[in-house]
């Protein structure tokens, strides 16, 4: 006889699916059929000749199949029942708005013996209740997860949409120390329709003048913050120059120093000490901004001159204290020399020199001839002083200058009471000396010793130049 086996009786959850039947047997035919008032589509012509197919009832409920099995021997018959269990009711709630920072309870009252899973997790104070209170900082889309006592699972989704409501703030036009005279304006954000500031004031911005605390309370028709600002008052801060013109050692005569701005109204004064061990100078430079023009002071700068430098504010009265001193040091003194055409030229005594360049901050040129003799040797040393780049060569003592002698010629400065070396050394030359004779009314005349004489020496006329 064949050997029908429907296999046990099994229990599953609605949307799985069951194995029926056991292990084919060589030489028997197999036919499954349900009860005729049962309806399951997954047994059809294409499984029911199969020993073990698999079936899916589609809806909960009882299914009794009947298996039947034949071969030369004879016909037998053996029934299963598949139990499909309904899938728990699961319900995370309704899709809802609100605002960051606010919460919302998600989900429906538990049901005794279900279990409950929420994923993600954020912003939920328990994800393993039926209604946790969710407060996400961004829309998040949750997964409720219901699992019953039959151990069948379903599934449900709601989505928190959060509207992100920016932080209310308040920004300082300079910083939130006040200095005395000074007022701040203090702006609220973000932009919106209603502002409330604690001095009763609705504008998106106020001007404080006085120190204390400071909120304001942003809305709209979403969203309602409050930022808090502190204003405490200053004492007049010590400021220095900027560090990176500390300790220069080459600033020219035209530099621009910098002090550190301190953001509040008010004078800057620039204490200028010149170091040299002979100088008691130290000058007080007053600005009204935290930058000193070292052209403005050029009469007093001296070059190669090592200068110390403090800093102090000063307003209405109230004057900080002087900063920390830094040192620069100034640029060597520039030279200048005689205009390069002017070299090897022949001058008579109205002849002008000229320097090559105006030196900055240059008070006085010293030309200087040096005379050079016929074996090359040098002789007699004159000097004159200009106010400006020129000197006609009469300014130098007449007496001592000579006709047809070649002289060196060099020229210093001064600048900040400093005398500059001389500088690149060129040469001219004078006419040679210039000759006369008697006035020619006298020429062939006769007369006596005396008035020849007298004659004589109020006739010539001689030209030095």
């Amino acid at each position: 006889m064949p050997i029908a086996d429907a296999g046990a009786d099994q229990a599953i959850c609605l949307g799985d699916s069951a194995v029926l039947g056991s292990s084919e047997i060589a030489g028997s035919n197999y036919y499954w059929s349900i009860i005729y008032y049962q309806y399951d589509p997954s047994l059809s012509y294409l499984n029911n000749t199969l020993s073990n197919p698999k079936v899916s009832p589609p809806s909960a409920g009882n299914y009794d199949y009947t298996l039947t099995v034949s071969n030369t021997c004879g016909t037998v018959y053996d029934y299963v029942t598949v139990t499909v269990n309904p899938l728990p009711t699961v319900n995370a709630g309704t899709d809802t708005t609100i605002n960051s920072g606010q919460s919302v309870i998600l989900g429906t009252p538990e049901i005794i013996g279900n279990t409950y899973s929420w994923s993600p997790t954020d912003g939920l104070n328990n994800p393993n209740i039926a209604q946790p209170t969710a407060n996400p900082a961004i829309t998040t889309e949750y997964i409720l997860t219901i699992t019953d006592g039959n151990n069948c699972t379903a599934t449900d989704t709601v989505i928190v949409t959060v509207n992100l409501c920016p932080a209310a703030t308040i920004t300082a036009d300079s910083d939130t120390i006040l200095c005395q005279g000074d007022s701040i304006k203090l702006t609220a954000s973000p932009a919106s329709a209603n502002y409330l500031w604690s001095n009763g004031k609705t504008t998106p911005f106020i001007y404080v003048k006085d120190t204390g605390n400071y909120t304001v309370t942003v809305s709209d028709n979403i969203c309602t913050d409050t930022a808090q600002i502190t204003i405490t008052k200053r004492i007049r801060p010590v400021t220095k120059l900027i560090p990176t013109e500390c300790g220069n050692t080459n600033v020219s005569i035209h530099a621009v120093l910098h002090a550190k701005n301190i953001g509040c109204q008010g004078k800057y004064e620039f204490v200028v000490t010149d170091t040299t061990l002979d100088s008691n100078n130290v000058y007080h430079i007053v600005r009204p901004d935290s930058i000193l023009y070292l052209d403005s002071v050029c009469l007093i700068m001296k070059y190669s001159t090592t200068y110390t430098v403090a800093v102090r504010t000063m307003f209405q009265g109230d004057v900080s204290a002087y900063g920390d001193t830094c040192f620069f040091r100034t640029v060597d003194s520039p030279s200048t020399q005689l205009n390069p055409p002017l070299c090897g030229k022949t001058f008579n005594l109205d002849g002008i020199l000229r320097a090559k360049n105006k030196v900055d901050c240059a008070m006085l040129y010293q030309f200087r001839l040096i005379e050079i003799d016929s074996l090359g040797m040098n002789g007699d040393t004159l000097g004159a002083v200009s106010s400006d780049t020129t000197l006609q060569l009469k300014e130098f003592p007449c007496d001592r200058i000579k006709f047809n002698t070649r002289y060196d010629v060099s020229i210093a400065t001064l600048a900040g009471n400093v005398w500059s070396d001389f500088g690149s050394t060129c040469s001219i030359f004078t006419t040679p000396h210039p000759t006369t004779k008697l006035n020619p009314m006298w020429c062939d005349s006769v007369v006596s010793f005396y008035d020849n004489l007298y004659h004589y020496l109020i006739s010539i006329s001689p030209k030095w130049a």
